[in-house]
Protein backbone atom coordinates (compact mmCIF):
# COMPACT_ATOMS: atom_id res chain seq x y z
CA UNK A 1 0.00 0.00 0.00
CA UNK A 2 1.27 3.46 -0.85
CA UNK A 3 1.80 5.73 2.13
CA UNK A 4 -0.96 8.38 1.99
CA UNK A 5 1.22 11.10 3.53
CA UNK A 6 4.41 12.93 2.68
CA UNK A 7 7.37 11.81 4.86
CA UNK A 8 7.31 14.81 7.22
CA UNK A 9 3.52 14.65 7.60
CA UNK A 10 3.83 10.92 8.31
CA UNK A 11 6.34 11.56 11.10
CA UNK A 12 4.08 14.22 12.62
CA UNK A 13 1.10 11.82 12.62
CA UNK A 14 3.18 9.03 14.16
CA UNK A 15 4.32 11.37 16.93
CA UNK A 16 0.74 12.47 17.59
CA UNK A 17 -0.39 8.83 17.84
CA UNK A 18 2.40 8.23 20.38
CA UNK A 19 1.14 11.22 22.38
CA UNK A 20 -2.40 9.81 22.37
CA UNK A 21 -1.04 6.54 23.76
CA UNK A 22 0.98 8.35 26.43
CA UNK A 23 -2.12 10.25 27.47
CA UNK A 24 -4.15 7.01 27.62
CA UNK A 25 -1.57 5.43 29.95
CA UNK A 26 -1.29 8.54 32.13
CA UNK A 27 -5.07 8.96 32.39
CA UNK A 28 -5.51 5.30 33.35
CA UNK A 29 -2.67 5.48 35.88
CA UNK A 30 -4.24 8.45 37.68
CA UNK A 31 -7.76 7.14 37.09
CA UNK A 32 -8.78 10.26 35.22
CA UNK A 33 -11.57 8.53 33.34
CA UNK A 34 -12.98 11.73 31.83
CA UNK A 35 -9.58 12.47 30.27
CA UNK A 36 -9.28 8.88 29.04
CA UNK A 37 -12.74 9.00 27.45
CA UNK A 38 -11.92 12.33 25.75
CA UNK A 39 -9.25 10.48 23.77
CA UNK A 40 -11.94 8.35 22.09
CA UNK A 41 -14.20 9.31 19.21
CA UNK A 42 -17.83 9.93 20.23
CA UNK A 43 -18.74 6.44 19.00
CA UNK A 44 -15.57 4.80 20.35
CA UNK A 45 -15.53 1.27 21.77
CA UNK A 46 -13.30 -0.58 24.23
CA UNK A 47 -12.97 -4.34 24.74
CA UNK A 48 -10.70 -6.24 27.11
CA UNK A 49 -10.02 -9.97 27.03
CA UNK A 50 -8.48 -12.01 29.83
CA UNK A 51 -5.51 -14.34 29.42
CA UNK A 52 -8.08 -17.13 29.04
CA UNK A 53 -9.56 -15.40 25.97
CA UNK A 54 -12.83 -14.50 27.72
CA UNK A 55 -14.32 -11.06 27.13
CA UNK A 56 -13.94 -9.30 30.46
CA UNK A 57 -15.00 -5.78 29.59
CA UNK A 58 -16.88 -3.98 26.82
CA UNK A 59 -17.89 -0.33 26.87
CA UNK A 60 -18.76 2.65 24.69
CA UNK A 61 -17.01 6.00 25.01
CA UNK A 62 -18.96 7.45 27.92
CA UNK A 63 -18.72 4.22 29.91
CA UNK A 64 -15.14 3.17 29.26
CA UNK A 65 -13.69 4.73 32.40
CA UNK A 66 -16.30 3.21 34.71
CA UNK A 67 -15.92 -0.20 33.07
CA UNK A 68 -12.13 -0.16 33.48
CA UNK A 69 -12.44 1.09 37.05
CA UNK A 70 -14.78 -1.79 37.94
CA UNK A 71 -12.57 -4.36 36.20
CA UNK A 72 -9.37 -3.17 37.87
CA UNK A 73 -10.74 -2.62 41.35
CA UNK A 74 -9.40 -0.29 44.05
CA UNK A 75 -5.74 0.55 44.43
CA UNK A 76 -2.94 2.47 42.76
CA UNK A 77 -2.75 1.62 39.07
CA UNK A 78 0.34 2.02 36.89
CA UNK A 79 0.01 1.49 33.13
CA UNK A 80 2.91 1.56 30.68
CA UNK A 81 3.15 0.85 26.97
CA UNK A 82 5.99 0.28 24.55
CA UNK A 83 7.03 -1.42 21.31
CA UNK A 84 4.43 0.22 19.11
CA UNK A 85 3.60 -0.84 15.60
CA UNK A 86 1.82 2.02 13.84
CA UNK A 87 0.35 2.02 10.35
CA UNK A 88 -1.13 5.07 8.66
CA UNK A 89 -3.92 3.85 6.41
CA UNK A 90 -5.21 7.19 5.10
CA UNK A 91 -4.92 10.84 6.04
CA UNK A 92 -7.67 10.29 8.63
CA UNK A 93 -7.18 6.63 9.65
CA UNK A 94 -4.42 4.67 11.36
CA UNK A 95 -3.97 1.43 13.27
CA UNK A 96 -1.60 0.59 16.07
CA UNK A 97 -0.59 -2.22 18.37
CA UNK A 98 1.21 -1.62 21.67
CA UNK A 99 2.75 -3.88 24.29
CA UNK A 100 1.17 -2.93 27.63
CA UNK A 101 2.10 -3.66 31.24
CA UNK A 102 -0.04 -2.83 34.23
CA UNK A 103 0.55 -3.07 37.95
CA UNK A 104 -2.10 -2.67 40.63
CA UNK A 105 -0.99 -1.83 44.16
CA UNK A 106 -3.99 -2.78 46.35
CA UNK A 107 -5.12 -0.33 49.02
CA UNK A 108 -5.00 -3.04 51.69
CA UNK A 109 -1.23 -3.39 51.33
CA UNK A 110 -1.32 -6.90 49.89
CA UNK A 111 1.13 -7.85 47.19
CA UNK A 112 0.93 -5.91 43.92
CA UNK A 113 -0.52 -7.64 40.86
CA UNK A 114 1.35 -7.36 37.60
CA UNK A 115 -0.07 -8.03 34.15
CA UNK A 116 0.88 -7.75 30.52
CA UNK A 117 -0.80 -7.83 27.17
CA UNK A 118 -1.28 -6.07 23.87
CA UNK A 119 -3.51 -3.18 22.93
CA UNK A 120 -4.79 -2.90 19.35
CA UNK A 121 -6.13 0.53 18.44
CA UNK A 122 -7.93 1.96 15.42
CA UNK A 123 -7.41 5.71 15.23
CA UNK A 124 -9.47 8.34 13.43
CA UNK A 125 -8.71 11.98 12.80
CA UNK A 126 -11.85 13.61 14.24
CA UNK A 127 -12.59 17.03 15.65
CA UNK A 128 -9.22 18.35 14.53
CA UNK A 129 -7.16 15.71 16.34
CA UNK A 130 -6.35 12.03 16.40
CA UNK A 131 -8.61 9.92 18.61
CA UNK A 132 -9.17 6.27 19.34
CA UNK A 133 -12.13 4.74 17.51
CA UNK A 134 -11.70 1.23 18.89
CA UNK A 135 -9.40 -0.26 21.51
CA UNK A 136 -9.00 -3.96 22.15
CA UNK A 137 -6.82 -5.09 25.04
CA UNK A 138 -5.78 -8.74 25.15
CA UNK A 139 -4.14 -9.86 28.36
CA UNK A 140 -1.39 -12.40 27.88
CA UNK A 141 -0.31 -12.80 31.51
CA UNK A 142 -1.44 -11.85 35.01
CA UNK A 143 0.40 -12.42 38.27
CA UNK A 144 -2.01 -12.59 41.19
CA UNK A 145 -0.90 -11.26 44.55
Amino acid sequence: MTDPLAPLDRLLVLEELRRVQSRLCRAASVRDWAELESLFTPDGRFRAYGADGELGCFAATTGIGAAIDRAVGPGRLVVQSSDEELDILADDRADGTWAVEDTLYPEDGTRARHGAGSLALAYRFAGGRWRVATAEFTRTAREHG
